[in-house]
């Protein structure tokens, strides 16, 4: 690589991380602020967090350097949980932890984190928020286990649509034409992202019908 490609890539990096960070930055800012938007039980969101965090660190390689994990069932687990006022908020609060991984760490690694911050957070308030719409602004508690299960399903392929996508801009405008093959068959998790989505629907209604003893689930 020349010294001037080098330095534009440099700069779309720079550009990326910065634009990805500060808009997941400037999402959870104004959730915070929203009067309809509170923060789940602590303990509660602690759990989920935990969980998510270790699947994101935890990753399966799927499609040469593409990689994927069940952190979104548990999202969608949680954002069942939750009340419904603070669903949106609590599920990008978890995803927004999982920002760097130890591979990051081990490789001083600056660009990934900040942009998966951002593509994180924006990817949960999407597929949350289209969940709360197909519900229709009712109740989780007071919902069929049946819809639970179909909004939770077609917020999980949302958020796998949204997540892809926001990374696979980022990979062309940093590194070209040359690496956009790796996400050529992406498609192929559609099915997969249902599955997820619709048993996180199912495990987070039996959690609200039996309670905590569900949680390890």
């Amino acid at each position: 690589m020349s010294r001037a490609a080098a330095r534009r890539q440099q700069k779309a990096m720079i550009q990326l991380a910065a634009g990805y960070g500060a808009l997941g930055v400037a999402i959870l800012s104004l959730l915070v602020l929203m009067p309809w938007q509170t923060f789940p039980d602590p303990w509660l969101w602690a759990a989920f967090a935990a969980a998510f965090v270790y699947f994101e660190w935890n990753t399966v390689e799927v499609n040469d350097k593409l990689f994927a994990s069940p952190s979104v069932m548990v999202i969608l687990t949680a954002a069942v949980v939750f009340p419904a006022d603070s669903a949106i908020l609590g599920c990008a609060a978890i995803a927004g932890l999982a920002w760097f991984t130890p591979a990051d760490v081990r490789e001083r690694r600056w660009f990934q984190p900040l942009a998966n911050f951002g593509q994180l957070v924006i990817s949960a308030v999407v597929s949350v928020g289209l969940m709360v719409v197909v519900m229709g602004g009712q109740d989780f508690d007071q919902a069929p286990v049946w819809r639970i299960a179909v909004a939770s399903a077609l917020a999980a392929v949302a958020y796998g649509f949204v997540n892809y996508r926001l990374v696979l801009f980022a990979v062309s405008r940093v590194y070209g034409h040359r690496d956009l093959n790796k996400w050529s068959h992406t498609a192929q998790l559609v099915v997969p992202y249902l599955g997820m989505g619709f048993l996180g629907g199912l495990l987070g209604a039996s959690y609200l019908l039996v309670g905590p003893a569900t949680l390890p689930l």
